[in-house]
């Protein structure tokens, strides 16, 4: 009989971090040789590309996705299908489905239509991380930690979105505003969410004053522990102006508990505001040895889970468009870090955090992973458990 919780589904998660916790040791030792350590960051791309790539069903918005896939209609049926029919029936965007058509009339399979949509996101985290750090290994282990599995597990649509972005961020350093656009529009086609970007393209690459900062994060933690709700305030003020069907929208979110207030002190909290006091520290001392667009985005990130705690429905979806930061401010806070023993205090505590954090959020059944290399449970029978245990938990 499957339980519900185990830390038996922990166990691959686990003994994939160990296996790259392995690689960057030995990455570390080969820093200053470029050939050896170029071989050992492609063997963790490929990794990267078999873990998640060929996946079988894990975590659970695969049940709407592959049914989605099978019910696509192909480019040779031109004649009976129209893509505002298909809108309509689903509630995906239109460059989602433009783009899973296109896949589905090449391979009419789902699992190499996930298989692609990972490598084209892989690849693009791999240009990221190799132009902004030389610890490649540590930045895909803080991309596997945040929000890395929620992004390609389960966010097909949004994680198009998010690449977009990634690959704007050039333009945006380089003062490009049509390339940033258009790259921001595109993503719009595959998730909504991506409209968050457009406006960011006037600060994201800015020197924001380390005292405003600093102010904003203390106002953020006062109003997050003594939640103290101002947001609310403000839209129900909001609500009785436009009235109608946003007034509505607002009573309804807010009436509803799962919508509710997602403050405490949680380990999250501590990790957040631990992460934010160290990027804060060594960014005041040596601001080039950061990439700025990334730490704009970090603060974002923060400040969000501060300043929004009132509406979990907003913590818990509008940072993952920004937890990619983690990805490369942690290898440049760790290439800041002077002393050995330094470094050797922050893989220890490191270490530790990342099994704890990779053993809690992967306990539930939802999660217990399996790949097509190794054989995978039907989706019938993946079907038939997970509905059996929201069932319960409802």
């Amino acid at each position: 009989m499957l339980q519900h919780y185990s830390y038996i589904y922990s166990v691959p998660y686990l003994v994939y971090f160990f296996f790259l916790l392995l690689t960057m040791l030995k990455e570390f030792v080969y820093l200053n040789k470029r050939q050896e350590k170029k071989k050992l960051d492609l063997l963790v791309l490929g990794s990267l590309i078999v873990f998640f790539g060929l996946r079988g069903f894990v975590y659970t918005d695969w049940t709407l996705y592959y049914q989605f896939f099978l019910k696509l209609p192909m480019l040779a049926d031109w004649d009976y299908w129209t893509l505002d029919g298909i809108v309509f029936d689903c509630g995906y965007e239109k460059g989602f489905i433009l783009y899973s058509i296109l896949i589905k009339s090449l391979f009419s399979n789902y699992f190499i239509w996930v298989f692609i949509g990972s490598l084209l996101d892989l690849i693009v985290i791999h240009k990221i991380i190799t132009k902004n750090t030389n610890y490649y290994i540590l930045a895909v282990i803080m991309f596997i930690l945040f929000g890395g599995l929620t992004i390609e597990f389960n966010l097909y649509r949004n994680s198009k979105a998010i690449i977009c972005f990634l690959l704007s961020i050039n333009y945006l350093q380089k003062r490009k505003l049509i390339p940033y656009l258009l790259l921001n529009a595109l993503g719009c086609y595959f998730h909504i969410s991506a409209l968050l970007y457009l406006p960011l393209y006037f600060i994201l690459d800015r020197r924001i004053n380390m005292k405003l900062i600093w102010t904003l994060f203390i106002i953020g933690n006062v109003i997050y522990l003594f939640q103290i709700p101002y947001l609310s305030k403000i839209l129900l003020s909001v609500g009785a102006i436009l009235g109608g069907r946003i007034n509505a929208l607002i009573y309804f979110y807010m009436a509803d508990s799962h919508f509710g207030v997602s403050a405490g002190i949680t380990i999250g909290y501590i990790e957040r505001a631990i992460s934010f006091i160290l990027l804060a520290l060594y960014y005041q001392k040596s601001r080039n040895s950061f990439t700025q667009v990334y730490v704009n985005m970090f603060f974002i990130y923060v400040f969000i889970y501060l300043y929004c705690s009132e509406f979990s429905i907003i913590t818990q979806r509008v940072p993952l468009l920004f937890v990619l930061s983690y990805t490369i401010i942690y290898p440049q806070i760790f290439a800041c870090f002077t002393s050995l023993k330094t470094k050797r205090y922050f893989l220890v505590v490191f270490v530790l955090y990342s099994v704890l954090k990779l053993a809690e959020s992967n306990n539930e059944i939802f999660s217990r992973y399996d790949n097509l290399l190794f054989g995978i449970e039907k989706y019938e029978e993946r079907e038939k458990i997970l509905r059996q245990f929201i069932d319960k938990s409802e």
